[in-house]
Order: C-alpha cells, then structure tokens, then sequence
C-alpha cells in the first residue's frame, strides 16, 4: 500500500529557517538571531504551535482526502474486477487439430510463504493453432533477393549465417509458418554457435517483427535466449 502523502510537509526546523529569511528580508536592522534574544523565542515558539497544527492537518481521514479530490475535480474509479494477460504454453507441440482453451477456464498466481495466489477466470476461449515452420529465409542489407535456406522435417540442411560477415541494420532471418496463428505465442528454438564480437547478449542490436498482412509489427517478446544469434 502506497503511503499516504502530508498535507503539508514542513517541520519545526523548516519552519525557523522560513521565519528566518523573512526576518532578513522584512525587517534587516533585527541582527541578533540568538538563543538568548527575545524576538528569537517568538519566533521558536510560534515555530512549535505551527508544527503541532501541521501534525493535526496531516492527520485527516481518508474520507477527507476523498472530499478535497472532489473540490478540484478528481473523481474515483468505479469498483472493478482485475484483469492480467495470460499466456498458456503447450507441453507438446501442437501439430495437428487446433487445441481450444475454453472460456472460464481457471488460473492463479504463484503461492508464496507471504502472499496467497490470487486466482483468475479467462473472459474467452484461447485457440492454440498449429504453426510448424515451414520456410527459412535471409535477406542481407543492400542483397536485391533473398536466399531460400534449405529446410526439412527435422530442421536446417546445412548451417549458414544469420546475417552478413558483417551485420549492418537491414539484415534480416525470415521464418515462415505454414498458417497464421494470431494471437498466438510462438516459441522457436535455434541451435548454432557464435562467432561475432562486441554484441551485448542481454541487449542485442535486434527486433522481432511478425507481418500482419500489410505491414511489419513489433512482436511482444516473453523471452528471447538468443543472445543476439
């Protein structure tokens, strides 16, 4: 829970500074500011009366924070149900008839020795559609065609580079499914060695895009252990 902010956040010693720089700009021929002068216990004690109305202001309810919200114009939310994004992953790849996911099904967060989960109900049916690979594809900057990699059923028939000897921005590894699967996750696995330098494996210089039809998106990526291919 968010702690609740003061009303007014000033304190005794704020206070006697504020007073203090009044004092030299109000009445500058007042140049004793000890202890011991008269003027300076004013000014400590009207300080402390101050201090402790500030402490009974910051003490207000919570319905009082509402009211003063309302006076200038901030209304609550309603009361609603929480939502979260959820991404189901099949324990087995999906290959022949589309696997259905039916609305209400049940899920929960993670128990912990604090926390008890908090359980949710999918407001849909999630459908998981069969996408196997079907097409590997590079294209290098500044190459007029790309190059079709050979594929097969059990994966790439010779290994070939990602991208060029050098990578420059425009490079690129093109993968086709055998159907669209929108709205779904897609987890592909790669298996190769690294030969560059100088690339952050935490932050790499790429982005993952899917082809909507008409123009290239950015892709919502869950985890990416590619190290930058």
């Amino acid at each position: 829970m968010l702690p609740t902010p003061d009303l007014d956040d000033r304190r005794f010693q704020d206070l006697m500074d504020e007073a203090r720089r009044l004092i030299a700009r109000r009445c500058p021929e007042w140049t004793d500011h000890n202890p011991s002068d008269p003027g300076s216990t004013l000014v400590e004690a009207f300080a402390m009366m101050a201090d402790q109305m500030i402490h009974r202001i910051n003490q207000v309810p919570d319905r009082l924070y509402v009211k003063f919200l309302d006076l200038i114009g901030l209304r609550m939310l309603p009361p609603a149900a929480a939502r979260t994004p959820v991404t189901f992953w099949s324990t087995a790849p999906v290959t022949e008839a589309p696997l259905v996911i039916r609305g209400g099904t049940r899920v929960a967060t993670l128990r912990t020795e604090t926390e008890e989960a908090v359980s949710f109900r999918t407001d849909g049916d999630v459908t998981m559609v069969p996408g196997p690979l079907a097409h590997v594809v590079t294209q290098n900057h500044g190459d007029d065609r790309p190059q079709d990699r050979e594929f097969g059923s059990h994966g790439m028939r010779a290994p070939f580079p990602a991208f060029g000897s050098v990578p420059q921005p425009g490079d690129a590894v093109l993968l086709g499914l055998e159907r669209a699967v929108p709205g779904c996750a897609v987890r592909i696995e790669f298996d190769g060695r690294i030969d560059g330098v100088g690339v952050d494996p935490q932050a790499p210089p790429l982005v993952w895009e899917a082809w909507d039809g008409s123009v290239w998106s950015a892709c919502e990526v869950s985890t990416d252990e590619t190290g930058g291919l």
